[in-house]
């Protein structure tokens, strides 16, 4: 902007010089243009200036070390001639490698930027400040800002070396019953409402007169526990939680379920259940949203929960740990 209105200073200067020097006629009219034209582009421009809008768009997820893109595009029913934003980048898994620069906007091109994904995070891109020019680029109105992105680096998920024994079913011991599920073996009861009509035993029904249903007796699984800790720096934080990625998925392949515990600030210990593939992804965004340097450990005292088989993760030295 500065630099737009250094060279009208000098245009204004230059009709100004040619009013006081030469007394023809072209002299008023070349002054009056100088003197009008910002007025002109303010008013020319002024509906593409209120009109104006950013709009973050960036993945929710990308795996470690693969490029991710920023992307910033300009809004608006009519083409705006520039746009300045300064884009904010905070780290919240890591605090204190938060970055911030410029982007300028012309048309409908995007500005782009390149986000660091060397090592697992939680990014909260935002926008700081926007400003949209006239058409001359010598004034300038705030742009609202749209609301933040949070782009989520996953870890890639790596083997235990040497691999853990992991659980499964209690073989020869109890079984739970599974409303809907088939197997081998099975009990039968009267009817209840809900129950699955593929289900009923329709040949015991006609000899009884009365609905019974089979429900199915799955095998008990094994109470699983992950205890991780987070501490010890960005590298030690990836092998943490890429082992957790890899640990956690051959749990659920094997249909165990699992509780992932961590200690959080002031002695809290969080927990997350997982069952099921989708909720790994939720399980991560929750371990990168909180900071992780400085973390606390374990407090003073803290037992975790019986369970028949559980493993810690953590920077230094994985190790595995049968309760059973």
């Amino acid at each position: 902007m500065w630099a737009a209105r250094a060279v009208y200073g000098l245009a204004l200067g230059g009709a100004v010089l040619f009013y006081c020097f030469y007394f023809g006629q072209l002299a008023w009219y070349v002054l009056m243009l100088a003197v009008c034209l910002p007025l002109f582009s303010l008013v020319v421009s002024l509906p593409a200036m209120l009109t104006a809008g950013i709009v973050l768009h960036a993945p929710a997820a990308v795996e470690r070390e693969k490029t991710c893109v920023l992307q910033v595009y300009m809004l608006g029913w009519m083409p705006a001639a520039r746009m300045e934003v300064r884009i904010s980048v905070e780290d919240r898994t890591h605090p204190g490698q938060d970055c911030a620069r410029w982007l300028h906007l012309r048309g409908e091109a995007p500005a782009e930027w390149e986000l660091d994904t060397a090592h697992c995070a939680a990014l909260r891109c935002s926008v700081r400040r926007a400003w949209v020019y006239d058409y001359l680029g010598l004034f300038r109105l705030p742009v609202r800002r749209p609301g933040a992105v949070i782009v989520t680096v996953r870890p890639r998920p790596v083997a235990l070396s040497p691999e853990p024994p992991l659980p499964g079913a209690v073989s020869g011991g109890p079984m739970k019953p599974r409303v809907g599920a088939y197997a081998e073996e099975h009990e039968l009861r009267p009817y209840r409402p809900g129950d699955p009509m593929r289900t009923v035993h329709w040949k015991l029904t006609a000899k009884t007169g009365e609905m019974i249903v089979r429900e199915a007796l799955v095998p008990c699984r094994a109470r699983a526990l992950l205890l991780v800790e987070r501490r010890g720096g960005p590298d030690a934080l990836d092998r943490v939680l890429e082992h957790l990625c890899w640990l956690s998925a051959r749990l659920t392949q094997q249909g165990v379920s699992h509780t992932v515990l961590w200690p959080g600030e002031n002695g809290v210990v969080h927990t997350a259940l997982v069952d099921e593939a989708g909720q790994l992804d939720a399980l991560l965004y929750r371990l990168l949203a909180e900071p992780a340097d400085g973390a606390d450990g374990w407090a003073p005292g803290w037992a975790p929960p019986q369970a028949e088989w559980s493993y810690t993760l953590r920077a230094e030295k994985e190790a595995a740990d049968d309760a059973g």
